[in-house]
């Protein structure tokens, strides 16, 4: 099993080197999903390092503060990956929310908001994802964070954040962030059937058809299968 996982991380991971230009970066990227993926107590860089052989957290710092890569290339090389090994014209896209508890103010997006993981109000970050599910298994493809009142509209903030203009703006419904990772879907080409939300990402009825995708509606928590 070691070496049936061994082989797919590499698999997976020269899908993704060419989104970083020099050697030791692609090295230092490796590591770090390696030591992501690895039973390390604390994700931070310190104990992230120290997995990967370092010294200091001097180069994951340096991945994950200076280095320039492309994140949406990124996620569109892991939905390629899923969609080769996973892909199934009657898979299922399930839209959720996530909360991420922090302690700081300066993550992007934080704020007190009302966690799902512990059921009540926390300082957090949420993020809408889309996982992709069919028989064979499941797999996280895409994600949009969610900027609440603290955060759209407050454009120096987000300037300071590094937040996308187009997102700084307004507040992005949950439900509103949940169709575009659908129609992002969509416009990929990724093969499913069906689209399942929980109470916070449904939407009301909609519908969108594309060669070989869904046709999909969130109306009353049901997931409406497209026409055959």
């Amino acid at each position: 099993m070691v070496e049936r996982w061994a082989e797919w991380f590499e698999d997976f991971f020269a899908t993704l080197a060419g989104l970083f230009s020099r050697k030791d970066l692609r090295g230092n990227a490796h590591g770090y999903l390696k030591a992501l993926l690895a039973p390390v107590e604390r994700k931070n860089t310190w104990q992230m390092a120290a997995y990967m052989g370092h010294v200091t957290p001097d180069r994951v710092k340096n991945l994950l503060r200076r280095t320039i890569w492309s994140w949406s290339g990124l996620r569109d090389r892991v939905r390629a990956f899923v969609v080769k090994h996973l892909g199934d014209p009657d898979a299922v896209l399930v839209l959720d929310e996530t909360a991420f508890l922090k302690k700081g103010t300066k993550s992007v997006g934080v704020a007190r908001q009302y966690a799902g993981i512990t059921g009540q109000t926390e300082n957090c970050q949420v993020a809408v994802f889309a996982a992709y599910v069919t028989v064979a298994g499941r797999a996280l493809i895409d994600f949009s964070l969610y900027l609440g009142r603290t955060w759209a509209g407050e454009r120096e903030r987000c300037r300071q954040a590094g937040v996308p203009r187009e997102r700084a703006g307004s507040v992005v419904t949950k439900p509103e962030l949940g169709r575009r990772l659908v129609e992002r879907t969509r416009c990929a080409g990724v093969p499913f059937a069906w689209v399942a939300a929980d109470k916070p990402v449904r939407t009301g009825p909609q519908a969108s058809r594309g060669p070989g995708t869904a046709r999909q509606g969130l109306c009353d928590g049901r997931a409406l299968r497209r026409d055959r």
